[in-house]
């Protein structure tokens, strides 16, 4: 295209004038003037012979920019009006899923996205500084745009993590966010496979997608387990809700996943390498099998309420009923593989689980599933902290004082869900500041003239509060000077 570095990375076959045609999508370095030489998005249309479809775009060739950074294209795909969708991710500050749609003849589509273009930001970051790649697409058949890759997981105040996470996306037909998948209105939805598998596993990618007939999203890729890098394959649902998730290790090595097939019989294929002392093909097979998961109270860390609420799901891959279920706490016995013990109840979705035991600390359920057929999954697991115990908070206001002003500082625990400080009477506290761990202070205004009221509400993650009130009072400071010399007539006494 440009006479050097021209880069493939998609292929797909399309059909025009009932002649199959092939279709390749990358990148190209284009000249932008002032703006320097970036990579734009390339795509090029082949007859079956190899040479060029001039029929497409006047010469076969057809290039988008989308700003002045690099962009390349990573995912081809056709839609069933024969209208070609390319994706792949731009560079600009910061990286982020872009999307191009050029009718059959190689023209940019206006009527999709924005000037035939489309685009998502993913990366949770500083002011958006986290980083979006693209590995693969795949168009679904109501047309729907299924985008697969890796987002950057920048850390915030309540979200410590720093790992690449799974990405799955899903754009309409007509170029806009389907704001239907992921379950979080966002258009997308980002997995930590960490929170899916018992050992370390983080900077999770994905490389390959692919649709099972009832149109689940079977996807494969990789994460790194803490020495090395390991296959995954899962499956989200219809809707881009996160079904289950497997690794598979090869050798010590770095294996990657970046192909999937799904097998008349419902199998799972993932294909990539292995490295164990270079790089070799590898193949692995997922068998149809029970997988699940259990979220105790919405996901919550801790609770004061002793009767636990369980979200309960079981899913067979092959798609058979998941008919049974077993729930126990980590320190009571596992209920075994006798379908017929009494441990072993009807699959269902909700449970209530009593707190029999009543002390404080950390409860760590398992739950296992089974299927019409008796596999039973592996043991799944979630734990929340149990805790009535009100938090240890104090509040002082130095007193008494002469000016309508003062200061109220205390000490709190660490890991408050909320903190509040309350005025009454007409007087103002001013918004809370924590000068250093475990402290805070307010400053307080408008005091009214005698005793002043405030309190301070401190609630935890169970959910456990304490109030405490503190008082100052105030009397304005009234100076006498009979003879008006400027000198008040008590310090004359000393004169």
């Amino acid at each position: 295209i440009a006479g050097f570095d021209d880069k493939a990375y998609a292929v797909t076959v399309t059909r025009v004038n009932q002649t199959d045609r092939i279709l390749l999508a990358g990148s190209t370095p284009v000249d932008h003037g002032v703006n320097g030489t970036n990579l734009d998005f390339a795509v090029v249309r082949l007859n079956l012979d190899g040479n060029l479809d001039n029929t497409f775009s006047g010469d076969g060739k057809a290039t988008a920019d989308f700003a002045s950074a690099d962009e390349i294209a990573y995912g081809v795909g056709v839609q069933s009006s024969g209208k070609i969708v390319v994706a792949g991710v731009g560079f600009a500050a910061p990286a982020d899923i872009r999307l191009i749609r050029y009718d059959i003849d190689g023209n940019e589509d206006t009527t999709f996205g924005v000037n035939a273009r489309a685009s998502l930001e993913t990366g949770f970051g500083p002011s958006g500084s986290g980083q979006t790649s693209v590995s693969a697409m795949l168009i679904q058949p109501n047309d729907k745009i299924l985008i697969a890759g890796k987002t950057d997981n920048y850390p915030t105040t309540t979200n410590p993590d720093t790992d690449d996470d799974l990405l799955l996306a899903r754009f309409n037909e007509n170029g806009s966010v389907d704001a239907t998948f992921g379950g979080e209105a966002t258009g997308y939805r980002l997995v930590d496979i960490g929170l899916w598998n018992t050992t370390v596993s983080h900077n999770d990618e994905l490389g390959a997608i692919a649709l099972q007939d009832d149109g689940k999203i079977v996807v494969a890729g990789s994460t790194y387990n803490g020495s090395s890098r390991d296959f995954i394959a899962g499956r989200f649902s219809a809707d881009g809700i996160p079904d289950f998730f497997k690794t598979v290790s090869f050798s010590a090595g770095d294996d990657k996943a970046t192909g999937v097939a799904i097998q008349p019989d419902h199998r799972i294929v993932v294909a990539g390498e292995q490295n164990s002392s270079g790089a070799d093909f590898a193949a692995a097979r997922l068998e149809a099998g029970m997988f699940g998961s259990i979220l105790i109270n919405d996901g919550a860390v801790a609770t004061n309420n002793p009767l636990f609420q369980l979200t309960l799901e079981g899913v067979h891959s092959g798609g058979a009923a998941v008919t049974k279920m077993c729930i126990w706490l980590s320190f009571e016995p596992p209920c075994g593989t006798d379908l017929n013990n009494a441990e072993w109840v009807p699959y269902a979705t909700t449970a209530e689980y009593p707190n029999n035991y009543v002390y404080e600390g950390i409860y760590l359920f398992q739950v296992q599933y089974a299927d019409q057929d008796g596999i039973i999954s592996d043991i799944y697991g979630d734990e929340i902290m149990y805790d009535t115990t009100p938090p240890v908070v104090s509040i002082n206001i130095p007193g008494p004082v002469n000016v309508n002003s003062a200061v109220a500082r205390g000490s709190l625990e660490p890991d408050l869900d909320s903190f509040m400080i309350t005025a009454y009477g007409g007087a103002v506290a001013a918004e809370v500041t924590f000068p250093e761990p475990g402290r805070w202070e307010s400053v307080l205004t408008n005091l009214a003239e005698g005793e002043n009221t405030f309190s301070i509400l401190a609630t935890d993650s169970a959910g456990n509060n304490i109030t405490k009130f503190a008082y100052v009072t105030y009397h304005e400071m009234i100076i006498i000077d009979t003879d008006n010399d400027g000198i008040p007539d008590d310090w004359e006494l000393f004169w």
